[in-house]
């Protein structure tokens, strides 16, 4: 469904959905599994559409977020404007035509004028492709707080924790690992933080049974 290019950093993606109108106003049912494309595929309401997206890298992952704190604690994400902000930097490229045929220009003006579940579909389904998963980011949480803090219960460390981490441990400069596609940093500090674990339990167990590695 999709193609990776350009190092990583952008994607494209392939949606299809189904267009009906009730009394003038469209309906759209995304289709979402194989057996449904299958099932619909020869519906004349069947439509495609192809888009390209920016992969954002680690270090334009997190001044988004913080573009979108609110309160005085600057802790508190407004979510609404997170969606918005991410949609209209991130999708570059599709190639939606009009009723007649003529290509509909893609800006920020135009993303407002998509019906609101259009707009949460395509938001989905690039980060469906792109991000860590909530379940996978809260182990990726708890991993790093026995590490860095030897607490069972504390925020999570703020990005330069993370990024200090990674560049120690790969042995990258901190300009190149804050330039990583967001998705490709994830899963090496998991690495990283699953080695470091690895590595000092093995270390303990050979001092305690008094024998150190070659």
């Amino acid at each position: 469904m999709f193609i990776l290019a350009n190092d990583q950093k952008f994607v494209n993606i392939k949606f299809h959905y189904l267009e009906t109108k009730n009394r003038s106003v469209s309906q759209f049912e995304f289709i979402q599994k194989n057996e449904d494309f299958e099932k619909y595929q020869f519906d004349p309401n069947l439509k495609e559409l192809n888009t390209g997206w920016k992969v954002l890298t680690w270090d334009e992952h997190n001044h988004l977020y913080d573009s979108c704190t609110i309160g005085r604690d600057r802790k508190t994400i407004d979510f609404i404007k997170l969606r918005d902000i991410k949609l209209k930097t991130c999708l570059k490229t599709w190639d939606l035509k009009d009723d007649n045929g003529n290509d509909v220009v893609l800006n920020s003006e135009t993303i407002d004028q998509l019906y609101p579940k259009v707009a949460d579909e395509l938001l989905s389904g690039f980060e469906q492709i792109t991000e860590i998963k909530p379940a996978e980011l809260k182990n990726l949480e708890q991993a790093a707080e026995a590490f860095f803090q030897g607490k069972k219960t504390i925020d999570s460390p703020p990005p330069i924790v993370y990024e200090f981490f990674l560049s120690q441990i790969c042995r990258l400069k901190l300009e190149y690992v804050r330039n990583m596609p967001m998705p490709t940093f994830v899963v090496l500090l998991k690495l990283a933080a699953a080695w470091e674990s690895v590595t000092r339990k093995w270390d303990a167990e050979l001092a305690t049974a008094g024998m150190s590695k070659k």
